[in-house]
């Protein structure tokens, strides 16, 4: 997200979202796997829990937008630098899950 955010260049951007399109695919393998066996009653109801990290982000996003910008502008650089801070702040929670109940 870093390196969408300061692309200056066409090729950059695209090379920044190569690397965040294939980063995410690997992730959410992963965060997916985790998750299912993370929730309560995993075996019959993991299916509820899946959707709430897809719900909030874009909830979050229209406000994250509207952060330092000139009205009717959008601020895709506070999205993108909070959608990389994010991430990270994910990525080390997963480090303090010790194990499946």
């Amino acid at each position: 997200m870093v390196v969408v955010t300061t692309a200056s260049s066409v090729e950059q951007f695209i090379i920044g979202d190569g690397i965040a399109g294939a980063v995410q695919g690997g992730y959410l393998g992963v965060e997916y796997a985790l998750l299912s066996e993370v929730l309560p009653d995993s075996s019959t109801e993991a299916a509820k829990g899946m959707g709430v990290p897809q719900t909030i982000a874009p909830m979050m996003a229209p406000i994250l937008l509207l952060v330092g910008p000139a009205p009717g502008s959008g601020n895709y650089a506070s999205l993108y630098f909070s959608a990389a801070i994010f991430g990270q702040a994910d990525a080390i929670a997963i480090i303090f899950i010790r194990k499946v109940r």
